[in-house]
């Protein structure tokens, strides 16, 4: 296929064609935690089933926010703003890549940002409070992050002039990595150590989502994981010894269901240092 059909396509690609995208490769994952999911989950379809009920407001949302994020992709093109028409890049492949590197430093300043600032946190905690892990954690997000993703998304595609199809090109890459990262099952080892040198794993993701600081703040990763090991935030340890969920949010019932889940950004925040806890683990860098 050449480089104009892709452009072609993901000029004019519809919301029902990424839609489907997204269902199909939850299908294929959901089915690969079938057969060799790491970790036992008894409760897999009561997971999927509170985690899904996010699916109906995170849509809402989207649809709201999509409008203002295609006006700005609309100015920016009609006037030629950003960082990518001032590098003045004219071949297509060129300009996807750079775009590419781009928002994936975006997104994990963006993922940087849930955690340090407290406002921020407040949402992007409901995601991390999940007591189980898996494909179906990938779209545990409280509405009122869904606003502010799609918010510094629009910023990002804003800054860098980003065209309309290089962001759904690569945002066939970022679904996918998203799903597979939340998926319960991990590479072999050696394959994830080769791998996990440039791209996001499902175990590495895994150690974000363990329930203890320092690893809560490590491992941003959107797709690449370069981001990581070039500021410092990358960190490893054994799969085994990953337990799901928040330190600070120890309430598993209160955590699974959605109507209590989506209310945690409304109550009192609670910060690690404000509970008693056991001598700071090591991070393995």
């Amino acid at each position: 296929m050449k480089m104009s059909d892709l452009i072609s396509f993901f000029t004019e690609v519809t919301d029902m064609q990424r839609l489907m995208f997204a269902v199909t490769v939850v299908l294929i994952f959901w089915q690969m935690e079938t057969l060799v999911a790491f970790k036992n989950n008894p409760k897999r379809w009561s997971h999927l089933w509170n985690n899904a009920l996010y699916i109906l407001p995170d849509t809402l949302v989207q649809v709201a926010v999509g409008i203002f994020f295609i006006k700005t992709i609309n100015f920016d093109q009609t006037h030629h703003w950003g960082l990518l028409f001032l590098l003045g890049i004219k071949n297509p492949v060129a300009l996807f890549i750079v775009s590419f590197l781009m928002l994936d430093f975006c997104e994990w300043v963006y993922h940087w940002l849930t955690h340090k600032v407290p406002f921020f946190w407040r949402f992007h905690l409901v995601h991390h409070s999940d007591p189980i892990v898996d494909v179906t954690t990938t779209v545990r997000e409280h509405p009122g992050e869904t606003v502010l993703r799609l918010g510094f998304t629009t910023l990002w595609v804003f800054l860098t002039g980003t065209p309309l199809w290089a962001y759904f090109f690569r945002q066939f890459f970022q679904i996918s990595c998203n799903f597979w990262c939340h998926s319960n099952f991990v590479l072999p080892e050696k394959i994830d150590k080769y791998v996990g040198l440039v791209f996001n794993t499902p175990h590495l993701h895994h150690i974000h989502h363990h329930y203890r600081h320092p690893y809560t703040d490590s491992n941003y990763a959107d797709v690449l994981i370069i981001w990581d090991r070039l500021f410092g935030t990358f960190a490893r340890m054994e799969e085994k010894d990953l337990i799901y969920g928040l330190e600070t949010y120890p309430d598993e019932d209160k955590n699974w269901q959605f109507h209590t889940s989506v209310a945690l950004p409304f109550q009192t925040l609670i910060y690690p240092e404000d509970i008693l806890q056991e001598q700071p683990q090591e991070v393995k860098y």
